[in-house]
C-alpha cells in the first residue's frame, strides 16, 4: 500500500508550483525520507544523498513567511544528524508539523503526519509522544468523519496512558471517546462517559483541565 496517500491526493488537486503545492511536496519528501532511513539506513541522508538534497531544495522553495519551512528544515537537519539511531528529535519536530496542518484544518495531512510519528516511535521513551499523536489522530479522524478510526485512536491513547499510569491522561482519552460517541449520535452514552469522567476528575491529581473540558463537552451534548 502506498504511504502518504493524503499528500499525493492533495497534490493532484492543487496548481503545480503554487504555494500550497510547494508545502505539500516538501512535507511529503520529508516524510518519505524518514521512511527510507528506516528501510535502507543513514546513507539516504548522507552528505552526497540525492534524496536529502532534493528534500532540502523543496523545503527552501516554501515561502519564507510560512512557519512550516523552519519546522521541516529542523526535522531534516535532525534526521541528517541522528539518522536511524536517533529519530526522537525528528519526530518531535514532525509533531509540530502535524499540529500546523491540523490548525489549518488540513486534517487528512495532519493525520498522516501523526501516523508517521506513531510508526517511527519504537522506543519506550517515546510513549508520551506516541500518546499525544494518538490523541491528535483521534481528533483528526473525527473531523474527517472517520469515526471507526477515531474510536480506535482513542482506545490506543487510553491504553498507553494506562500503561504510563497517567490517570489524568486516561480520563482525557475518555473525553475524546465521548466526543466520537456523540458524533455517532449516541448522546446518552456520551453523556454517561462524560459524567463518569467528571466524577473521576474530582479524585484524580492534575485533572482540573480535563474536568473543565468534560464539563464543557457535557454541556454541548445536552444542547444537541
Amino acid at each position: 500500500m502506498l504511504k502518504h496517500l493524503p499528500f499525493f491526493a492533495a497534490l493532484a488537486e492543487v496548481e503545480d508550483g503554487s504555494a500550497q503545492a510547494r508545502v505539500l511536496k516538501a512535507s511529503l519528501l520529508t516524510l518519505r525520507l524518514l521512511d527510507h532511513v528506516a528501510l535502507v539506513g543513514d546513507s539516504i541522508v548522507g552528505p552526497d544523498s540525492l534524496s536529502g538534497g532534493a528534500t532540502r531544495m523543496a523545503i527552501s522553495e516554501i515561502d519564507e513567511t510560512d512557519p512550516l519551512r523552519p519546522l521541516l528544515t529542523g526535522a531534516l537537519n535532525a534526521l541528517c544528524i541522528g539518522g536511524a539511531r536517533d529519530t526522537g528529535p525528528v519526530l518531535l519536530r514532525l509533531f509540530a508539523v502535524g499540529q500546523l496542518f491540523e490548525g489549518r484544518q488540513q486534517y487528512a495531512m495532519a493525520a498522516d503526519v501523526f501516523e508517521a510519528i506513531i510508526d517511527g516511535s519504537i522506543e519506550e521513551s517515546a510513549a508520551d509522544l506516541t500518546l499525544d499523536c494518538w490523541m491528535r489522530l483521534a481528533y483528526c479522524r473525527r473531523m474527517l468523519g472517520e469515526l471507526d478510526g477515531a474510536e480506535k485512536a482513542c482506545g490506543k491513547a487510553r491504553a498507553i496512558a494506562k500503561h504510563l499510569k497517567a490517570a489524568a491522561r486516561v480520563l482525557h482519552a475518555d473525553v475524546a471517546l465521548a466526543n466520537v460517541v456523540a458524533t455517532r449520535g449516541n448522546l446518552p452514552r456520551a453523556d454517561s462517559i462524560l459524567a463518569g469522567v467528571i466524577d473521576a476528575c474530582g479524585k484524580t491529581k492534575g485533572a482540573t483541565q480535563v474536568q473543565a473540558s468534560a464539563l464543557q463537552d457535557r454541556a454541548n451534548v445536552a444542547n444537541w
